[in-house]
């Protein structure tokens, strides 16, 4: 698959899912992780992080998913869609869920170093064969 096309289908998938979560929650607030304004921002950079460990790409597809979150969350509105890009709490997200992203991506890449260090560089011979 195309990079860009790969972009472009976790981006829809990151915004529906955020989207969804953000209608969940303004419908019924109870069933929440740490709290209904962060968990829909911390799923999006965790899911951020499970499609790339880059922070340009994470920045591009979380500012693409929380627009096309908005836009989920106004269509599945019955009474009054609204979308409030550009608002306050819609740049909190942002940047929560780019925060999020960065950090578990700054875990992951530490703890993948810090395994390579630590682990015996002698497991696999030149010729490919198994360490004797």
């Amino acid at each position: 698959m195309d990079n860009k096309a790969f972009l472009l289908v976790t981006i829809l998938l990151t915004g529906i899912i955020w989207g969804s979560l953000q209608k969940m929650y303004s419908v019924d607030p109870v069933f929440y992780w740490i709290s209904p304004e962060w968990d829909a921002p911390l799923l999006g950079g965790l899911l951020a992080v499970a499609f790339s460990l880059k922070a340009k790409q994470q920045f591009a597809m979380l500012l693409l998913s929380v627009m096309a979150a908005e836009f989920m969350s106004a269509l599945l509105m019955e009474a009054s869609p609204s979308m409030s890009l550009g608002s306050f709490a819609w740049w909190d997200g942002l940047w929560i869920a780019f925060l999020a992203a960065r950090l578990i991506s700054m875990v992951i890449i530490l703890s993948g170093t810090a395994a390579a260090r630590f682990l015996p560089r002698g497991w696999k011979s030149k010729e490919g064969g198994t360490p004797e």
